[in-house]
């Protein structure tokens, strides 16, 4: 398997805690990563969707980034910060052999749209 290169990061956002809205955190103001090791987590294994639906459901919790309260708003489910959490960073990521000056250029593209409205 090739090895994988990555661009600058693009995006940092806080990571949050998705709780089914009867959930006893679903009440706190901020959960702390002791409070997620204690806790059922669903792992993603398909889509952020049915992810979020089986936390609203009630079948576990999962950490999920910032924005995904914006995107993903749902009336089952309620994002909660995790306090001690690193932030989760998003960059763009490839195949080292296929690194080309055209990747490189799009990678210094994105990065500096991504600056020039932040």
């Amino acid at each position: 398997m090739p090895e994988l290169a990555q661009g600058p990061t693009l995006v940092s956002e806080k990571r949050m805690l998705a709780v089914a809205l009867g959930h006893p955190f679903a009440r706190r103001e901020a959960v702390s990563l002791a409070d997620v090791a204690r806790t059922a987590r669903i792992e993603p294994q398909s889509t952020l969707q049915e992810c979020l639906t089986l936390v609203g459901a009630g079948r576990g919790v999962a950490e999920v980034g910032a924005q995904t309260r914006r995107y993903y708003p749902r009336p089952d489910v309620v994002y909660v910060p995790i306090s001690d959490a690193p932030p989760l960073e998003w960059c763009l990521v490839w195949h080292e052999d296929r690194r080309t000056a055209r990747v490189r250029a799009f990678s210094q593209a994105a990065y500096d749209l991504v600056k020039a409205v932040t």
